[in-house]
């Protein structure tokens, strides 16, 4: 889609989807709430942390479903923190059960929410994203110490680079998507980027998956087979923990898959979560 479209999206977007402002857990959380439905969406943000980044989906599934989707508060340290709050919010929404899809970054959030607060939650959607691995844990934890000493205009920076990383994957709407993750990350602090490094190092060094998720909960894993991110071992990692998983790959595509190929994630997605899912890995047509 043309950036331009996308920059007029995002602009009626913002003056019809003002931010809710409430305190769980003595924290406050500014997220979207919209919608209207019997069930509800839970959209967790990828690593930058804004609920409005998910626009292009809200505008989508709030025709059918209540929508929570958040920004990530600075300050967290352990991925138990995270989504005691984001079950604490759907607690505060009147909202019993949520299906949650959590991409990249939120993918770890989605999983460990789905074992902690297993009541919480119902169909899973994973996309493009990660099992926790033990060596990249302690790597992030060897370099934090470093990090915290750095001027955040200079976390900044690594931020760009890692972004800028993917844009290329991006078409039409590279200038949009370019100028947009700039204007947050001038936003962010570095409270922000230590606070995101904690929790994904946690989910890395402390979460055992296949141990405890219910194995009848229905699950998607959404990938690409170009993602440069998550290698095919990791993808495979993922799938084995969830073998009762329907999965959907979509070739010649990258990491930044679910933003150059919104349509196709969205139907996949609606497909999955509007008919019963069938136990065992099986491809989404």
């Amino acid at each position: 889609m043309h950036s331009e479209i996308l920059k007029r999206q995002l602009e009626s977007f913002r003056r019809t989807h003002p931010y809710t402002h409430r305190c769980a857990g003595g924290v406050c959380w500014s997220y979207i709430a919209c919608g209207h439905g019997d069930q509800a969406l839970l959209l967790l943000p990828g690593a930058l942390g804004l609920g409005e980044t998910a626009f292009q989906y809200i505008g989508v599934f709030e025709q059918s479903y209540r929508i929570i989707s958040p920004t990530y508060p600075a300050g967290f340290t352990a991925m138990a923190q995270l989504v005691d709050g984001l079950a604490e919010l759907l607690i505060l929404e009147r909202i019993e059960r949520a299906h949650v899809v959590g991409g990249s970054y939120s993918g770890p959030a989605a999983q460990r929410l789905a074992r902690r607060h297993p009541e919480r939650v119902g169909k899973l959607v994973l996309t493009n994203t990660a099992v926790p691995r033990r060596l990249r844990g302690r790597a992030v934890a060897l370099a934090l110490p470093a990090l915290a000493l750095l001027p955040n205009r200079c976390l900044q920076g690594i931020a760009r680079a890692s972004t800028y990383r993917f844009l290329g994957e991006l078409r039409d709407e590279r200038a949009f998507w370019r100028d947009y993750f700039d204007h947050v990350i001038d936003r962010l602090t570095k409270e922000d980027w230590l606070g995101r490094l904690r929790i994904w190092m946690d989910f890395d060094l402390h979460d055992t998956l296949g141990d405890s998720l219910d194995q009848r909960r229905e699950v998607l894993i959404v990938e690409a087979e170009g993602d440069s991110l998550m290698s095919p071992a990791e993808r495979a990692l993922l799938k084995a923990c969830y073998p009762q998983a329907q999965v959907h790959t979509l070739d010649d595509s990258g990491h930044l898959a679910s933003l150059a190929r919104v349509e196709e994630y969205i139907a996949v997605i609606s497909q999955f979560l509007r008919y019963p899912a069938e136990l065992g890995n099986t491809a989404l047509g």
